[in-house]
């Protein structure tokens, strides 16, 4: 009966997997205008599904199925025990069964992270081999730790991290026009104080627990390429 719940609460999972983010897309759609409203539909579709088998693991199933008891015949004869290597054959088929689903989940979820991770490593390259920005320069105010520093290896401004964020922009911005320089530090500052990086990290942990999903990869996607869905 263990077996059965978890296989219960997994389809539970993968049917939220396809609801919550069709919800979201269409949630989205009815707020083309507010990027704020958008980026919160998102980042609630992706911590619901985060949170969901944290839950499912300590609440019980919303659909446990329990079987009556036969009443007991105390007259009736017990039937014979099987012999002691006489395994159901059934049962040691759906076990086989259940062992090939789980890899092929567990080597998908893995190939999906080792992803994320390659990103991150390229990250951290990029700030190895860039110099601090001379805090006098920028023309905005930054928040305590958080980091501005340039690099001959950046095409464009980007920003990273969670509890230290980085931006990053090109060796040549501080040759930029002062309102170009301002406005790409503003944007950037933007992404810092709404936790963007935080986002982006539940949407990899997600792609990955969810990989068959196709939702949902694209939905990280957007995240990643136009901004939160933008």
């Amino acid at each position: 009966m263990t077996t059965l719940n978890l296989l219960l609460l997994a389809g539970q999972a993968a049917l939220a997997s396809v609801v919550l983010p069709a919800l979201a897309r269409l949630l989205v759609g009815l707020c083309p205008r507010s990027a704020a409203r958008r980026r919160l539909v998102w980042t609630t579709m992706f911590a619901m599904l985060l949170i969901l088998p944290l839950a499912a693991a300590i609440a019980p199933s919303l659909a446990v199925i329990t079987l009556a008891a036969a009443p007991i015949d105390a007259t009736a004869a017990l039937p014979a025990a099987p012999p002691p290597d006489a395994a159901p054959q059934g049962l040691s088929t759906f076990a086989q069964a259940l062992g090939v689903i789980v890899i092929t989940w567990a080597f998908g979820a893995i190939l999906v992270s080792a992803r994320g991770l390659g990103g991150l490593l390229s990250l951290r390259s990029l700030r190895r081999g860039s110099v601090p920005a001379a805090a006098e320069r920028l023309p905005v105010a930054v928040p305590r730790g958080c980091s501005v520093r340039l690099s001959a290896d950046c095409a464009g401004p980007m920003t990273w991290g969670v509890i230290r964020p980085v931006i990053l922009l090109p060796d040549d911005a501080f040759d930029w026009p002062a309102a170009r320089l301002e406005a790409a530090l503003r944007h950037e500052l933007a992404h810092v104080r709404s936790r963007d990086s935080l986002v982006q990290a539940m949407a990899l942990l997600t792609s990955a627990l969810y990989w068959p999903n196709p939702l949902l990869r694209w939905a990280a996607g957007a995240l990643r390429s136009r901004g939160l869905g933008q």
